[in-house]
């Protein structure tokens, strides 16, 4: 199973919604639409990182491949040790991780209705808006965590967001 995914350049931003990329999700679409709410805010856009994206990415397959939707994989391996893995930690004196998870089954899913259901929902809203963030990664698997009916048009998203000091 592949990931859906565009290249994104480091520093995106887009001043609004409309400059994202339509259609399904993939990273860069997701990450767009996150830096067009930040800029709604007034909050400043969040980096690219390639290590956070493929944190991310390969959270989004594990959560697929072995059917389990939780922050933390079934042994324990939570954001930080996925970022770590990843290297985004490397040479950093202190850091933080915080990460956002989404399935969807029906329609196809857009980087716009997640972040939509997103900010809908008060405690990821404190997470994709927060200033104590700077850096972004996100991974976009198709398929579901669970036995789905309607998973051939599912997709599984995991966003992690960091700070490196």
């Amino acid at each position: 199973m592949g990931v859906l995914a565009l290249t994104v350049a480091p520093g995106i931003a887009a001043a609004d919604a409309a400059a994202c990329p339509a259609g399904a999700a993939d990273r860069s679409a997701v990450v767009c639409e996150i830096n067009a709410a930040r800029d709604a805010a007034d909050r400043a856009p969040l980096r690219f990182r390639p290590s956070l994206a493929a944190a991310a990415r390969g959270h989004s397959a594990d959560m697929v491949a072995r059917r389990y939707f939780a922050h933390e994989s079934p042994e324990g391996d939570g954001p930080a040790d996925r970022a770590w893995d990843a290297g985004y930690m490397r040479h950093a004196d202190s850091w933080r991780v915080g990460e956002i998870l989404l399935w969807s089954t029906g329609a196809p899913l857009t980087a716009a209705r997640a972040v939509g259901m997103w900010m809908d929902s008060p405690s990821h809203r404190r997470i994709l808006l927060s200033q104590r963030y700077r850096d972004v990664g996100a991974g976009v698997m198709p398929g579901a965590p669970f036995d789905d009916p309607g998973a051939e048009s599912a997709a599984t998203i995991t966003v992690d967001f960091g700070r490196r000091g």
